[in-house]
């Protein structure tokens, strides 16, 4: 480590001037790492202090710095197994469309809040709040990795770069009076997915834990146990939070119900050799012919787990199809028969929501209804509940004419005889 003078000869002037320069060695990079150009060997002195604490820290700028897609593969090889399948290839799919077009072959330590910010301004031209902030939430980690553990830069360029506004759409959902009617319609009850629709609108477990479930999972005492999950890439998973392994009391008609499931299970294969054989005899043509063998409890005729994407489609197609029924109906005979509704639109995941709405405005404690939906109390309450306006309006009505029976009782005490 020193200070080096260079003298510089402008050759308009003829006049010579000095430069003052830190110069410290990087055993990192095992190269001489050097500061700005200083007119007062103080500066330079100043700098080859903070040259030495980057150094020791391993923050400096160090040159033969990487490029910015060697950083990006170095943090999607760090986090391939702590996140969930499906959030992992997500980001994945973030960062091949939309960051490494524009910044792959930038030197990690030459992207500027400045880039950063006309690319977050690109991206807010071109694509809806939600895709803008998840990208720059992705780039942003990339940065992070970068500044620890890697200590290649000094400051993440995305740090004050506002997002975009993300106005909250009103969220649907079914209330006990609507999830009873579903359940009990004709086209659900002979459904092979019934036991499933039961227990999604009954537990609040997600589409993939319920595609999960195994014959094992059914123990005593009405429990059912919950420790996998299976998702659309056809992989079982761990679930999707430490949080998601439970074990569920359930009601005893849906423990008997499953229990019931568990037993037509049994006879599936069986059932499903017997469908090939009458095939055969019909002389229809057959494909290839596998039955699997696993202990999914709930699986297609061929014994496949049923993916959580192919549950949600029959759930979706279910309720479209129910309501064109009812607009024939309408249009036949003028109104729907009493007992008879349309069905709202909304998500097989939304029974979820449903589920967190209902029960606690019928008043059950929120840390019970988070732990049997495998969520911490304020995800349940800012995620999952939605109060409706007649809602709000109740409690308004309730609140106001409190207010006001408390004036006339004022009134009528301060009255004169």
């Amino acid at each position: 480590m020193s200070i080096v003078i260079k003298e510089y000869t402008s050759k308009k002037t003829g006049k010579t001037t000095k430069k003052y320069y830190a110069s410290v060695y990087s055993p990192i990079s095992m190269t001489m790492v050097w500061g700005r150009g200083r007119d007062k060997r103080a500066d330079a002195v100043k700098d080859e202090s903070d040259l030495l604490e980057d150094v020791e820290k391993g923050t400096g700028n160090i040159k033969g710095n990487k490029k910015f897609k060697d950083v990006a593969e170095l943090w999607f090889g760090s986090r391939e197994n702590t996140y969930a399948e499906s959030t992992f290839k997500g980001y994945k799919g973030y960062y091949n469309s939309i960051i490494s077009p524009v910044f792959d072959n930038m030197m990690i330590n030459k992207i500027t809040p400045t880039k950063t910010q006309e690319f977050k301004n690109g991206l807010s031209n071109k694509y809806k709040p939600a895709t803008v902030n998840k990208s720059m939430d992705l780039l942003s980690m990339m940065f992070d990795f970068a500044i620890k553990p890697l200590r290649l830069i000094k400051y993440n360029p995305c740090d004050d770069i506002k997002r975009d506004k993300v106005t909250p759409s009103d969220k649907t959902t079914w209330d006990e009076k609507t999830i009873g009617y579903f359940l009990t319609l004709d086209e659900i009850m002979t459904s092979p997915y019934y036991e499933m629709f039961v227990l999604s609108f009954t537990t609040a477990l997600r589409p993939g834990e319920v595609c999960g479930v195994s014959t094992e999972s059914l123990q005593g005492n009405n429990m059912l146990s919950l420790t996998r999950g299976y998702n659309k890439y056809r992989n079982v998973t761990d679930m999707k939070t430490p949080g998601s392994h439970r074990a569920l009391i359930l009601d005893s008609m849906v423990y008997e119900l499953l229990k019931k499931k568990r037993e037509k299970k049994k006879k599936q294969k069986e059932d499903f050799y017997n469908k090939i054989k009458k095939d055969v005899k019909s002389g229809k043509p057959l494909g290839e012919v596998t039955y699997y063998d696993n202990d999914f409890l709930f699986t297609n005729p061929d014994g496949s787990p049923i993916t959580p994407s192919s549950y949600s489609r029959v759930f979706r197609n279910i309720v479209i199809n129910h309501n064109k029924k009812m607009d024939v109906i309408k249009e036949e005979k003028g109104k729907i028969p009493i007992n008879e509704y349309y069905l709202p639109r909304i998500r097989l995941y939304d029974g979820r929501h449903s589920f967190a709405t209902n029960t606690i405005l019928n008043g059950e404690n929120a840390k019970t209804v988070s732990e049997i939906m495998g969520s911490k109390v304020e995800t349940v309450m800012h995620n999952y509940v939605h109060l409706n306006k007649a809602t709000h309006h109740a409690t308004l009505s309730k609140y106001s004419s409190k207010i006001f029976n408390i004036s006339e009782v004022k009134k009528s005490k301060n009255a004169k005889p």
